[in-house]
């Protein structure tokens, strides 16, 4: 279990100083450019969190406790989707994918042994996806049809302070800028103010769950308010600087590129979402001791170290998904019957949209009955075992 950092107050004039270096640079600050927004509510029911593993991130079921739902699908889903569901429909401009008679050949590793161990576990779970799994049972009747990749946008519901705090961290924490938020700044409601922020980004700004956290500041026990941490992926709660971070982010993003350079190009959009989702649950485990540390949450843990919980799962396949320009959002919730936040994942096929819940996926081998069960699946099933939060409802059937 890691222990949750503790922080020392620093004297007013300090944090203020913190801020405004950050806040003067706001007009200035030149942001990445980022995939278009579609917008969402955040979760009316989710308590705001900041980046630290979740004690009570609800793991797979055992398969005894499992209820019965569908098994493995035979043809992509069908179904007209629901012009009034939550989340805002994918852009009605469809991708229409070419025919290809073979995958794109895969980047070359570098001389970076590092790199060259991370191509080849990768490699590893690619071949095994398709040949195993992927090529012998291509959904041929399907779609071809995608959706590109658009962000979520749970900080345009934000209001007052927090709506505040959401803009200043987004400029900080990418141009890796030290702040603090104290109640003396910003109120008595500084705190709750922070984490609502800082929920909002880390499901909005993808790359930022990979080494940007909020640490407590304490007085007396309570938390008064909060201060930033640039933490190095891959580590417990160790502090980097900007150019360590970058370089483990970039081991995400050449992981991520390989995947999705040995997708074959002739498959179906359900067959997309399939390779990307067999080819994870491949390369990962989930991490019941929490040995990722802050990257079991992040697709650093899902695609780099192989350790993560339902939140790395989840933004591991967004990501995977954010590279295949394949629209995909992430969902909150809870494990009906058990204590336990849960997180996973929504898709779009042209019938309508579906979840993919990869953590409950992966506690079976893949391909067999329990990881189909959680691929593709419908509203009805889905509220079987799962709770969902923010009235998010999967339009296919």
């Amino acid at each position: 279990m890691i222990r949750k950092p503790l922080a020392v107050i620093i004297s007013a004039a300090i944090a203020l100083s913190a801020l405004s270096a950050c806040a003067d640079t706001l007009p200035e600050t030149e942001l990445p450019t980022e995939p278009s927004y579609v917008s969402a509510s955040p979760p009316e029911s989710a308590a705001p969190q900041t980046q630290t593993p979740d004690e009570s991130d609800a793991p797979p079921p055992s398969p005894d406790a499992s209820p019965a739902a569908s098994a493995e699908p035979s043809a992509e889903p069908s179904g007209a989707a629901s012009p009034s569901a939550q989340p805002v429909s994918p852009s009605p401009t469809a991708q229409v994918t070419p025919p290809a008679a073979s995958p794109t050949p895969a980047p070359t590793p570098s001389d970076s042994p590092e790199l060259a161990a991370i191509y080849s576990r990768v490699d590893g779970a690619v071949a095994t996806a398709l040949d195993k799994w992927i090529l012998p049972a291509l959904q041929e009747n399907g779609s071809a049809v995608t959706y590109g990749f658009e962000k979520h946008d749970y900080g345009s519901a934000l209001t007052g302070t927090a709506a505040e705090l959401y803009g200043l961290m987004r400029v900080c924490a990418y141009d890796f800028r030290d702040f603090e938020i104290s109640r003396d700044e910003y109120g008595a409601d500084a705190p709750a103010a922070a984490e609502a922020a800082y929920f909002a980004l880390t499901r909005d700004e993808l790359d930022l769950s990979m080494y940007f956290a909020l640490e407590a500041v304490t007085s007396g026990g309570a938390v008064t308010g909060y201060r930033s941490l640039y933490f190095l992926p891959g580590s417990a709660d160790k502090r980097a600087d900007r150019a360590s971070i970058e370089r483990e982010l970039e081991k995400t993003r050449l992981a991520a590129e390989r995947i999705v350079a040995q997708m074959p190009e002739n498959l179906s959009a359900y067959d997309r979402y399939r390779y990307l989702a067999m080819t994870l649950t491949l390369l990962t485990a989930y991490d019941h001791s929490h040995v990722a540390g802050y990257s079991n949450m992040s697709p650093y843990g899902g695609l780099i170290l192989g350790k993560t919980i339902c939140s790395g799962y989840s933004r591991s396949y967004q990501y995977l998904c954010r590279e295949a320009d394949l629209w995909c959002l992430t969902v909150d919730g809870s494990s009906r019957g058990a204590n336990g936040e849960h997180m996973w994942n929504l898709v779009t096929l042209a019938a309508g949209t579906y979840y993919v819940d990869v953590t409950w996926s992966d506690d079976d081998p893949v391909g067999k009955t329990r990881w189909n069960r959680y691929f593709m699946v419908t509203q009805a099933v889905i509220l079987i075992d799962h709770v969902i939060y923010g009235g998010v409802v999967a339009t296919g059937v």
